[in-house]
């Protein structure tokens, strides 16, 4: 799960109720809105590069590849950080949103999450699950700590290092739930990614650029998921057929 996408993995891992978790994701946007507004880019390189980037105004959003990252932080720190990667020649591009999502923007806003938390019930994963703040499987003890939640909101998402842990296991195939194909683009870039496994990285919906209707696409791909072995439930398929 991406950033917001790691409470669906959690729900889906039991770690809370649907509920529940419907909830959290409904307070908790409530509680950004109502936070200062921001700006988010994303950037060609890589954690090491960026570093000379941050400052107090900006902060390091989302690690996803070895030369993809994303920065956020104010309105006016980003646009002189835009003005400075031009000089550079340091290829940016704007990230579609309304605030500075990971960053220390959101810092303010810790102990009403953690309050927000702790009015839910939190339970141990059932399902492995990846955790973004540590690109590693999600213990049952961050999964049950209200203040992981906290830390979830503001602090950096370790897309590729959750990838590379997820490509230890060769035999496993990847697939992207959700619009788009940029997750998959970040997994078959990676420089953990084997050959072999690139063929096993797939997508539930088209890209925004491809003229196939997503029917089709995604019928392709049940189709790709059932020849590299994956286990189908059909009855599970079939069950709204009239």
């Amino acid at each position: 799960g991406y950033s917001l996408g790691e409470y669906v993995a959690a729900c889906l891992s039991g770690v809370f109720s649907l509920e529940d978790a419907l909830l959290l994701v409904a307070r908790r946007a409530q509680l950004i809105q109502q936070q200062p507004r921001g700006s988010m880019i994303a950037v060609a390189l890589s954690e090491e590069e960026i570093q000379p980037y941050l400052s107090e105004d900006v902060s390091l959003a989302a690690v996803n590849g070895s030369s993809a990252c994303v920065l956020a932080g104010t309105y006016d720190a980003v646009e002189r950080l835009e003005r400075e990667l031009k000089q550079q020649h340091i290829p940016f591009r704007p990230v579609e949103t309304t605030h500075a999502f990971h960053s220390h923007m959101l810092a303010p806003l810790w102990q009403s999450m953690v309050d927000l938390t702790m009015q839910v019930k939190l339970h141990p994963p059932c399902i492995p699950c990846i955790s973004n703040i540590t690109g590693s499987w999600l213990t049952t003890e961050e999964a049950t700590d209200p203040t992981y939640w906290a830390r979830h909101m503001c602090q950096t998402v370790r897309f590729a290092d959750g990838v590379e842990c997820l490509l230890r296991e060769p035999e496993k195939v990847l697939l992207e739930t959700g619009p788009g194909q940029s997750l998959s683009a970040y997994v078959r870039q990676h420089p953990a990614c084997a050959v072999g496994q690139m063929s096993l990285v797939y997508s539930t919906l088209p890209a925004s650029y491809d003229r196939q209707s997503e029917t089709a696409f995604l019928l392709t791909t049940l189709g790709k998921l059932w020849q590299a072995g994956v286990a189908i439930d059909w009855y599970g398929y079939y069950a709204a057929e009239r």
